[in-house]
This record gives C-alpha cells, sequence and structure tokens, in this order.
C-alpha cells in the first residue's frame, strides 16, 4: 500500500497491517460498537446494486473515511475516527475467510485489530469472530454479556442471512478491492489526537457532546495528572479514566435517576442537541455540572470543556481539576440519590418548588436576601453546611417558608373541611398529599386520627432532624409530582356513569344520594343531615333533567360537609381513577388493593396509608364517612404541623 495514497481499499488497509505486525488501536476514548442488523445489510445491499450497475473494475464504493494516528512506539495507529467501520470490515472478512475464498489470503492475522480498554471485546473477535467459531452454531445476540458482542454478534448473524439468500450474490473482490476508505494517516499531525477526534464533529461522524468531552477528559487529564503523554501511568490512568466514565454512563442510563435528576436543570436545558442525554446519559451529568461552574457569560457546550476548569487558581493542570470535579459531583449526587432521606426532602423541594422565590422575612433586606429553589443553590447549601444534619434543616427550613402558612394557618385551614381545595388550589393539594408521602418515607409520619393530640401523642412527636430515618418506602421519582395521576374523591360527589359526562337525570341522583349515604346508628348527625338535605333540595326540584346552575348548588351544599376538602382527596393512577368512574367506596377499596397485589399499578404512600386505615376502621362501614373525612384533615394537619416544628 503506498502511503501516499489517500483511498485505499479494504485488502490495503488490513494488508499493510498484518504484514507490518502493525495494529489498529482503538482508544479509551472511543464509545462502544454500534453496527446493528440494519447497517450492514444496508451497506451489502449498496454493493450489490454497485456490483451490478458498475461492471468496470477501476469503479469503486467509498465506505467514508477513517482517521489515524500513529502510535509512538511504531507498533500501529491510534483510530480516531473510523472504529466503526473497521471493526465491521474485520467481521465481514472473518466470514469471507470462513467460506474459504483464496482472495482472503491477506487477512491471515487475527491481531491487526486491538480494543485499547475494552479487551474482552477484542479477545471476542479474535477467538470467535475472526476463527470462524461464532457461525458454527445458531446466533444469539440476547445471549451477550455486554453491549459490543450484542452488536457483533447482530451483524454475524446478518452477514450470515444475507450470504445464505440465493438471490444474492456479490464478489469477494467487490468487497477486498473495490470497496474502499478515505485514510487520513495523521503523520505530521500539529494538533492533539483529542483535537483531531472533536473536529470531526464537523463532518459525517455523529459525534454528541458528551463523547467529546469523554475525549477531552481521557487524553488531557491524564498526561496533566502525571506530566508525561508517554509515561506508562498516563496510558494507564487513561484507562481507568474511561472504565470509570463507563460506570458512570451506566449509573445515569438508569430511569429513576435521570427522571429524578431531570427536574434539577433549568426547563430550557432538558433537550439540548450537542449533548442528548437521552442518548448518551452522562450527558445529563455535564449539563448538572454546567449549572454549578459556569461563568457569567459561558455557555452550554464543548467550548466550556474543552480547556478545563482552573478552581485552584493553578495553571497546568486544568483538564484534570475537570476531570476530578466531574467524578466528585458524580459522587455526590450518587450520595443524593442513595441516601433516603436526602433523596425525598431535596427531591420534595425542588420537584415542588424549583423556580420559586422566598423573600428575605425582615424590612429593608435587599434583592441579594432572596433566595431561589434551584440546583445551584442546593448545592451551595451542601457545600457550605458542616454536616448532612445541618443540611437537612436548611432545606426543610426553606419547604416550610414555602408552604402557604400565613399567620400560622395551615393546620387550620387544612382540618376546616369547609375550605374547598378541590378546583382552587391543585398545586396545594398535591403539595400537602405529596409531602405526606415522602414524611412516611423518612420516618416522621405518625398516625394522628384525631383532631385533638393527647399529651403522649405531643410527646412522642419527632421534633429533631437527627429523629429522621429511612422508612419503609421509597417514593418513585416521579411521583414527587402528580404522575398520570387524578385527585380522587374518595367519596365520590355524583353518579358519573360514563367518563367525561356529567349526569342530570334527577332520578339517578336521588338514588345515588340513597345508596352513598345509607342511615344506621354508626352515621354521625352532620352526615344525616346533608343527605337530608340533598334529597330535599333534589325532591323540590320540578324538572326531571338538572341544570348545571342546580347541580352547582348540591356541590356548594356538599361542600359544607367536606366533599371538596384536602380529607376526602387522594391521588390515584388517571386510567384507574377514569375506571372507578363514582364506584362506591367498597368497590374501589378492592379495585386497589387487588391492582397494587398483583403489581399493576403503583399506588402512594399515603393513598395507601389512608385505605388501610378505613379497613382497620372499628365502625366498619363500607364508606369513606363523613367523620373519616375529619379524621383524615386532621390526620394531614397534625402530621404537617410536625414538620413547622423541627430544630436541629
Amino acid at each position: 500500500m503506498n502511503d501516499n495514497e489517500l483511498i485505499k481499499s479494504v485488502k490495503a488497509v488490513f494488508s499493510k497491517a498484518i504484514s507490518e505486525r502493525k495494529q489498529f488501536v482503538i482508544p479509551a476514548y472511543q464509545r462502544g460498537y454500534k453496527w446493528n442488523r440494519d447497517d450492514i445489510f444496508k451497506l451489502l445491499e449498496d454493493l450489490k446494486v454497485f456490483e451490478k450497475s458498475n461492471e468496470d473494475n477501476n469503479s469503486f464504493y467509498c465506505l467514508q473515511n477513517i482517521t489515524i494516528v500513529p502510535l509512538s512506539s511504531e507498533d500501529g495507529w491510534n483510530v480516531v475516527d473510523g472504529q466503526q467501520r473497521l471493526t465491521t470490515l474485520y467481521i465481514l472478512l472473518s466470514y469471507l475467510r470462513r467460506i474459504g475464498t483464496e482472495e482472503l489470503s491477506f487477512f491471515s492475522s487475527p491481531d491487526c485489530l486491538k480494543y485499547n480498554v475494552r479487551q474482552a471485546t477484542g479477545e471476542f473477535l479474535k477467538s470467535k469472530v475472526y476463527t470462524g467459531e461464532v457461525w458454527n452454531d445458531d446466533i444469539e445476540p440476547d445471549s451477550a454479556e455486554s453491549k459490543d458482542k450484542w452488536y457483533i454478534l447482530d451483524v454475524a448473524k446478518a452477514i450470515k442471512e444475507w450470504f445464505d439468500n440465493s438471490e444474492n450474490r456479490l464478489h469477494v473482490k467487490t468487497i477486498t478491492e473495490r470497496l474502499k476508505l478515505i485514510v487520513n494517516n495523521m503523520t505530521n499531525a500539529t494538533v492533539s489526537e483529542e483535537e483531531i477526534f472533536a473536529g470531526l464533529n464537523g463532518g459525517k461522524v455523529d459525534l454528541d457532546g458528551a463523547d467529546l468531552v469523554r475525549a477531552v477528559l481521557i487524553t488531557r487529564s491524564a498526561k496533566e495528572k502525571y506530566k508525561g503523554s508517554l509515561s506508562a501511568k498516563v496510558n494507564e490512568y487513561r484507562m481507568r479514566i474511561a472504565l470509570e466514565l463507563d460506570e458512570m454512563n451506566l449509573w445515569w442510563a438508569q430511569t429513576e435517576q435521570r427522571t429524578y435528576f431531570e427536574q434539577f436543570l433549568p426547563n430550557n436545558m432538558l433537550k439540548t442537541v450537542a449533548f442528548n442525554h437521552d442518548n448518551y446519559p452522562i450527558g445529563l451529568l455535564y449539563k448538572l455540572y454546567f449549572q454549578i461552574y459556569h461563568g457569567n457569560n459561558e455557555k452550554f457546550g464543548i467550548e466550556f470543556f474543552e480547556n478545563g476548569r482552573n478552581l485552584n487558581g493553578k495553571s497546568g493542570d486544568d483538564h484534570w481539576e475537570l476531570y476530578d470535579s466531574v467524578l466528585q459531583m458524580h459522587h455526590t449526587l450518587e450520595k443524593w440519590f442513595n441516601d433516603p432521606l436526602l433523596y425525598h426532602w431535596i427531591g420534595y423541594l425542588i420537584f415542588r418548588f424549583k423556580e420559586r422565590v422566598i423573600e428575605p422575612s425582615n424590612e429593608g433586606a435587599t434583592d441579594q436576601s432572596k433566595i431561589t429553589i434551584n440546583f445551584k443553590k442546593i448545592w451551595e447549601i451542601w457545600e457550605e453546611s458542616e454536616n448532612k444534619q445541618a443540611f437537612l434543616g436548611k432545606i426543610l427550613s426553606m419547604i416550610t417558608k414555602l408552604l402557604p402558612n400565613a399567620n400560622g394557618q395551615l393546620e387550620s385551614n387544612i382540618k376546616d373541611v369547609r375550605q374547598q381545595w378541590y378546583g382552587k388550589d391543585s398545586e396545594g393539594i398535591n403539595n400537602i398529599l405529596v409531602l405526606m408521602d415522602v414524611m412516611i418515607c423518612t420516618g416522621l409520619y405518625r398516625d394522628y386520627w384525631k383532631d385533638e393530640l393527647s399529651d403522649e401523642d405531643i410527646k412522642s412527636r419527632p421534633s429533631k432532624i437527627k429523629e429522621m430515618k429511612s422508612g419503609k418506602t421509597r417514593l418513585r421519582s416521579a411521583y414527587f409530582t402528580k404522575y398520570n395521576e387524578n385527585f380522587e374523591h374518595i367519596r365520590s360527589c355524583a353518579p358519573n356513569p360514563e367518563e367525561g359526562k356529567e349526569e342530570k337525570s334527577k332520578e339517578v341522583w336521588i338514588k345515588h344520594i340513597n345508596d352513598m349515604y345509607v342511615i344506621n346508628e354508626k352515621v354521625d348527625d352532620a352526615e344525616k343531615k346533608m343527605r337530608d338535605t340533598l334529597l330535599s333540595m333534589l325532591q323540590a326540584y320540578t324538572e326531571d333533567t338538572l341544570s348545571d346552575g342546580f347541580i352547582e348548588k348540591l356541590n356548594i351544599e356538599m361542600n359544607k360537609y367536606g366533599q371538596h376538602s384536602i380529607g376526602n382527596m387522594a391521588l390515584l393512577d388517571e386510567h384507574v381513577n377514569k375506571s372507578y368512574g363514582n364506584l362506591p367506596f367498597q368497590k374501589k377499596i378492592e379495585r386497589i388493593f387487588c391492582e397494587y397485589m398483583n403489581n399493576e399499578r403503583y399506588i402512594r404512600p399515603y393513598t395507601m396509608i389512608v385505605f388501610e386505615h378505613k379497613i382497620k376502621d372499628s365502625d366498619k362501614v363500607w364508606r369513606w364517612t363523613q367523620s373519616n373525612i375529619n379524621d383524615n384533615a386532621a390526620n394531614i394537619a397534625n402530621n404537617i404541623n410536625t414538620i413547622f416544628n423541627m430544630t436541629l
């Protein structure tokens, strides 16, 4: 192969490496192998069409470019760009070699391709693919223990299927001699290898910002840490960084982590074209890092990372500082996520109140005294707090300032069941019910199903941050907000035979009231009075069809007895909620527990406690009564009061 030639055949590319006992080395900063069945089918079909339409042997099919940089040891080249193409050609040549063709005599060594970090991938290519052993039995990609192997098996299986099809014919020389690559051999490069890698993003190679940051971190930070690009320690540390980044990427790929930490971003950063964390999960970490470390005039992008970060005021180690601070942030956020107390209270604050402003309490305070709830502020508080207990104390203090407790009225407003929450304060209901979930998950919840607490209740109530502990359950990330849920009236308001339609039949309404409010000795006087009032209003109405105005009057009357109070509210899955309609309470509770036990639906911790409490209720009245509404409201209020009285 003439080194001065830019366009080289597959045979020339591999022949040079094998004859000179050199290797194409896939560096640590390269992402995994990603070709699949569709990709190899497209290449083979394109070659078939090309061969039929181009009988002139001087014509060729170009498989785009590869960019290589000579190794200082002169043992081969680092593949800066072209890993996907070279690995695919290695698999394809191995298959053709297996079927025994003389044109493959040049492909005489399995060592021409080397994976520098993912050594198991390289070994698999040598021992299973090059030898042809992979094609001896049926290929099952799903049996692979790594992503690299899955894609390799997928391509190997597709190659065999394509050639096994009698309609597919392709001369071997079309692959070995007429299929060519543009080989960009950077023998006299004036820029670093990672800069070449980063610069390729302007071409046809689809690199994400996370790929480019990976290249910067692996190549530059190791050099700075050990002050020598030829040091064995540098190469060893590059491998370590690559593995650590892969481990971090796997952690950030988990749905729960992604859902939780996406909320920490400003809304305009959720979908950033250059850093698509749906495809490259660690990109979410880089976005969070930017929120903490960017200057006033800096914009998010590869430019923010490529020069490192000078955090210690010293020059010459900025890329090492960048990597070290990224790693430390990852470990901190991992701690936040895994620690039940940090996870729930930080999650509640950021999900419920992101971008809300806490105004200074003292007169004459400046705008600088205002606190805006965002990730940067929470990080600052974490950094300045002496310990976890002090940090949690500050988080709870902010939460209490954000809850609607003007003049200390929140507790009494919740207990007063005449207060209409439903339809007027959806955000307030959500904040309170999710807070109850969080209290359960952090060991602060107590059963206080009564208006006035006893001296023993007050004495046993948690009052110190240190009394918080991990509960028996964990709130799923998505459920810090109302997630595919609706507010459900535990005691049904009105007959609702069809979803989305309001029942207006006077006769149906009367039957509903009679069925819903069965009178017996266990029902309190207030509920009897409400039933009698509603029936009296309906019987006095002269038309068979109720007007909207009259239904509104019924609702106003019911609300005097807590129909729209928070004591009659629960958050339920919207699909389940719609299917419940206005079923009697007994039917609702049966459905809820059956679906929960069968793992069909997730039920919030406090919703579960509410329904469990009713099952244990000594009155054995199988419906949500007026007393239950009052007791539930009192239970919520008494528990919320705990939050307002916590101290270090």
